[in-house]
């Protein structure tokens, strides 16, 4: 049972890993878009 436990916890940790993973790009894909598109409406 611990074996089962053990590869759970391996991939629930993965899939949080890939979550923050993923929402932290998502957050520079939005700094990135404001810093670019803020000059632009600003012209």
């Amino acid at each position: 049972s611990r074996r089962c436990a053990a590869r759970t916890d391996y991939y629930t940790f993965k899939l949080l890993f890939s979550l923050l993973l993923y929402s932290s790009i998502l957050a520079k894909r939005r700094l990135t878009r404001k810093s670019v598109h803020e000059p632009i409406q600003h012209y």
